[in-house]
């Protein structure tokens, strides 16, 4: 195992920090304190680790959300922003904090509206897909 070099997006303290992280999934588990990983890809070269259960957990242990400017969903916990390389590696993220500020919002569990807080799933062609990653 490597070190690289990631951004924390923490929902709790709503800050973006810089951090030094393990490769491989164990260590972005206990980072983000859950048991299963998605990812929403940024780019082809970065993208951010999220908690893949965390809008079905109980509402009581959400301690905030996010959003990502263009992505037009809530984020349920805090993520990790990391780089891939051209096999989808996880490594350092070429992206400064300051870059990220600009794309994350927070949100307190108040703030953000019920049915935004309900897990939804979309189905769609393999045509349809590369429209939509055209879009992002």
């Amino acid at each position: 195992m490597r070190h690289i070099q990631g951004i924390f997006i923490d929902v709790k303290n709503q800050t973006i920090t810089e951090t030094t992280i393990l490769t491989g999934l164990i260590p972005i588990y206990k980072l983000l304190n859950c048991r299963v990983v998605d990812i929403i890809h940024l780019s082809d070269n970065s993208g951010i680790y999220i908690d893949d259960e965390g809008l079905l957990i109980d509402e009581d242990m959400v301690e905030g959300y996010f959003t990502i400017k263009g992505k037009g969903q809530f984020y349920a916990r805090s993520g990790l922003l990391v780089g891939f390389d051209e096999l989808r590696s996880d490594i350092s993220t070429t992206l400064t904090v300051e870059q990220v500020k600009k794309l994350v919002t927070f949100y307190t569990p108040e703030q953000v509206p019920k049915a935004n807080k309900e897990p939804k799933m979309i189905f769609m062609t393999i045509d349809e897909y590369e429209i939509f990653k055209k879009k992002q």
